[in-house]
């Protein structure tokens, strides 16, 4: 639908955030079918998704009697929560305004959505390669001695300590 529309032809404005964009964007059925496929979609896959792997990890434990040991899968369980919960905090905000914005009202927030909502989803990605490193258990190792380190830095310069001054007599 990029490239073979023959329906509109693309008018740049520079003065505003987004000067132009594809030709299916002015088809308002296309663009709501293109946000519902790429962004509501996306959302509810990996709610589904989680809860049905939570589920069957449960599951088969329970199924073959043995007792689930916390600590053992404590780091895939972070990882997995950070994750999806970091593309739920990124994503569902703008996905909630949109869906509101097409079935009921079509101005709500509409500045709020034009102003900050369009770069959420920016942060979002930019942050998954901190969670994904940071949930790595050398590299946590690493960061709490550098945070230390820092720590210690930091207290040292804060701290006052008395002038003495020799008397001469």
């Amino acid at each position: 639908m990029i490239f073979f529309s023959t329906q509109c032809t693309n008018v740049w404005d520079y003065t505003v955030l987004y000067c132009g964009g594809a030709c299916y964007t002015y088809i308002q059925s296309l663009i709501t079918f293109d946000w519902l496929f790429n962004y509501g979609f996306l959302i509810l896959i990996i709610v589904i998704s989680n809860t049905a792997l939570f589920t069957r990890f449960i599951w088969r434990k329970a199924s073959r009697q043995q007792p689930i040991q916390w600590r053992r899968h404590r780091r895939l369980i972070i990882q997995l929560i950070f994750i999806s919960s970091l593309f739920l905090i990124f994503g569902v905000p703008s996905t909630l305004v949109a869906i509101i914005e097409v079935l009921w009202l079509p101005t709500f927030l509409l500045d709020i959505e034009y102003n900050y909502l369009t770069y959420i989803s920016v942060y979002g990605n930019q942050l998954y390669p901190f969670v994904i490193i940071g949930s790595l258990p050398e590299i946590q190792k690493d960061l709490k001695k550098w945070i230390g380190r820092i720590r210690r830095f930091f207290l040292d310069q804060g701290q006052v300590h008395p002038f003495q001054t020799s008397v001469n007599q």
